[in-house]
């Protein structure tokens, strides 16, 4: 058992006759849970664009210049803004009532002894695994504008002024245009607002052959 949770396994091995084995096996698991949150206010990094000229030099004047960061650097707020943290910034969260994935492992084969003093070995090999991780967008396109985006990709990727440039601080990484997705977002402030759910699965399955001299 792991942290409460039951997670049985069996095998056998039978011997069919003097040089020829069958074994098998089975067992139930859970994979590790990896989310420790997908952003923190207290460790942030700076970024920067290494070709913000209109030659598209690398790098750009501002490293010549000795001003990588023309804006200055990312503050460390930690929880200082309360709900205005990471407004105009990419923020992820991990949902409280998320599920560990479960792994099922299975295996079947047989292993004999061949001519010359060769052991043969074949094995049917599987694993499938339930509520693996995934991402959703809390924010996003309406239906809408998806079908418009389809028709033409230009309608998403069009370059437009970056309405809140100027009110929010210069270190978010929002220049004066921004592209048409980002300001038909449901909730353009919070931007890239994800969160990890469960819901995948995963079926796996191989055909092991081997043989070796002894």
């Amino acid at each position: 058992m792991s942290d409460g949770t039951l997670q049985p396994k069996f095998g056998f091995s039978y011997a069919v006759r003097n040089k020829l084995v069958v074994r098998g096996g089975w067992g139930l698991g859970t994979a590790l849970g990896i989310e420790l949150g997908g952003a923190s206010p207290w460790q942030q990094s700076t970024g920067y664009n290494a070709q913000t000229n209109t030659d598209n030099w690398t790098p750009s004047e501002a490293f010549n210049q000795g001003t990588p960061y023309p804006n200055g650097y990312t503050p460390q707020l930690g929880s200082s803004l309360g709900a205005l943290t990471f407004v105009g910034d990419g923020l992820g969260i991990d949902q409280r009532d998320r599920k560990i994935p479960v792994v099922q492992s299975y295996s079947f084969g047989f292993q004999g002894e061949l001519p010359l003093h060769i052991i043969g070995d074949i094995e049917y090999v599987g694993m499938h695994t339930i509520d693996m991780r995934t991402s959703k967008q809390l924010n996003g396109l309406s239906s809408a504008d998806v079908a418009k985006g389809l028709a033409s990709a230009d309608y998403l990727d069009q370059q437009v002024p970056n309405p809140f440039y100027g009110v929010l601080s210069p270190t978010v990484g929002l220049g004066q245009n921004v592209s048409e997705t980002f300001v038909l977002n449901h909730a353009p402030l919070g931007h890239r607002r994800q969160t990890a759910v469960n819901g995948e699965l995963s079926h796996l399955v191989a055909l092991c052959i081997q043989h070796k001299r002894r």
